[in-house]
């Protein structure tokens, strides 16, 4: 299972500093990847949670 898509998704809210921030839909992509996913997101959600100084980086692996 492919956990790209959600991924990106939070990272874009994330961008957009609490602009059209939806708690529900931030939740719900939480949820998801606790039950159904892998050590392996691991990384890409601490990058997620990083300042946004690092948005580069992120963008960069997810192309």
């Amino acid at each position: 299972m492919s956990f790209t898509e959600p991924i990106a998704t939070l990272y874009r809210m994330r961008a957009l500093e609490n602009e059209g921030d939806d708690i529900e839909v931030i939740e719900d992509i939480l949820n998801e990847l606790a039950f159904n996913g892998r050590n392996t997101i691991i990384p890409d959600l601490c990058l997620v949670m990083q300042k946004r100084n690092n948005r580069i980086d992120f963008q960069k692996r997810w192309r």
